[in-house]
């Protein structure tokens, strides 16, 4: 092996080792997650890392949520089975909307009061986020009973 080979390769082995290469957002040729929607009933908004369209509006009250993953080709990703990632799910104020997790990808929203706050949706992986698009708009009208 010449001396410019091993360069190459020494070079290409500590690129591979530098970092954590199962990020889906670091190579748009695996499965990159583009966007996720939040399906509530026959609401649905959608978000990227880019921009949000669509919000949630909810009355007081607890619904069932679910999220949906699309890679940048627009086809749907089944993150259920990958145990190496997990979604997580949290409200910009839990005095308004809280989000219980019934499973990978779907939740309990409870719509405590009146009021407007987010929902962020993420997919981690060991101590980094792979995907963290912007966050959800959720409006809950209404009072309590």
């Amino acid at each position: 092996m010449g001396k410019r080979t091993a360069a190459g390769a020494l070079l290409l082995c500590a690129c591979v080792l530098a970092g954590c290469n199962d990020n889906p957002t670091d190579n748009p040729d695996e499965f990159a997650i583009g966007v996720v929607e939040l399906r509530v009933g026959r609401q649905i908004a959608r978000a990227s890392e880019q921009g949000v369209e669509g919000r949630i509006t909810l009355p007081i009250g607890d619904t069932i949520g679910s999220v949906v993953f699309f890679d940048v080709f627009g086809e749907e990703v089944n993150i259920q089975g990958d145990r190496d990632r997990n979604v997580v799910i949290t409200s910009g104020n839990e005095a308004i909307v809280t989000w219980t997790r019934l499973n990978k990808v779907t939740g309990m929203i409870t719509a405590l009061t009146a009021g407007t706050t987010m929902l962020s949706i993420t997919i981690s992986h060991e101590d980094h986020n792979d995907f963290a698009p912007r966050p959800i708009p959720i409006e809950v009208f209404g009072q309590l009973p």
